[in-house]
């Protein structure tokens, strides 16, 4: 008998030490959609990118298990929305509609400046108008962007103002491939993912040229989206890891 009380308090105590409990838990999901640089999905179908690095991280501080799985955008949201199992999604940005139904971490990327990009044909005469405002004012403009993906609440809106002249496509690629065609004027798209773009595609700077839109907000927080029904105290471990790591202070 002694034998087995201190067996169980041995597992109690390293319970205690370690954070975690003896009762076997399910991982905890967390969905992703395809937007490399951020997350992806490799050629061997393992999840990618730097922000998959960084939840793994978050989520071995406070020794929480993990399951990744890819989810096309609106899939994400809506299996968020319904709560049927405790879930989390990477890398969103925090806006008024989402904090209806979720929770939101601390942030755990600070997005660089949102750019335009145009052909270098057209290039020279939109720089002229300056930022997003003014380019969206044009005559009958077109604009790319991307389906299911926010700007942030002030550059979503700006769109929504002008529905009809803007073409969404289905990724950045996809996206930058309808400018270069001729379908718009210019596409909207986050400096990580034309640089990743151009890696990948050297020939594309050639192709195409980089417009700034200083009226545009600085780079969007990144942050983990979960669904109502993940714990509360999950949710402030996770906002502790995320302080100790650093990365709520920018890139």
């Amino acid at each position: 008998m002694r034998r087995k009380h201190f067996i169980a308090c041995l597992f109690a105590l390293i319970a205690a030490l370690t954070g975690r409990t003896a009762v076997a838990t399910e991982p905890l999901l967390i969905s992703y959609i395809e937007k490399p640089p951020y997350y992806y999905t490799d050629t061997q179908g393992a999840p990618k990118g730097f922000l998959i690095e960084r939840i793994r991280q978050v989520m071995a501080e406070i020794r929480v298990d993990i399951r990744l799985e890819p989810r096309p955008p609106n899939r994400a949201l809506q299996e968020l929305k319904v709560g049927s199992e405790p879930q989390c999604s990477l890398g969103w940005f925090r806006t008024t509609e989402r904090e209806s139904f979720a929770h939101f971490t601390l942030p755990l990327y600070f997005d660089r400046p949102l750019i335009a990009v145009a052909v270098p044909q057209r290039a020279s005469e939109l720089r002229k108008n300056g930022g997003l405002a003014a380019l969206l004012a044009l005559p009958g403009v077109r604009v790319g962007a991307v389906a299911g993906y926010s700007y942030g609440d002030a550059v979503d809106r700006q769109l929504a103002a002008v529905g009809e002249q803007v073409d969404r496509a289905p990724s950045p690629a996809s996206n930058l491939a309808k400018l270069i065609a001729g379908r718009f004027d210019f596409a909207l798209i986050n400096s990580e993912e034309l640089d990743h773009l151009m890696a990948q595609s050297p020939d594309l700077g050639a192709r195409i040229v980089r417009l700034e839109l200083p009226d545009v907000p600085p780079g969007k927080a990144r942050h983990l989206m979960c669904s109502r029904n993940v714990d509360a105290g999950l949710i402030e471990r996770l906002d502790q890891a995320i302080t100790r790591l650093r990365f709520d202070r920018g890139r």
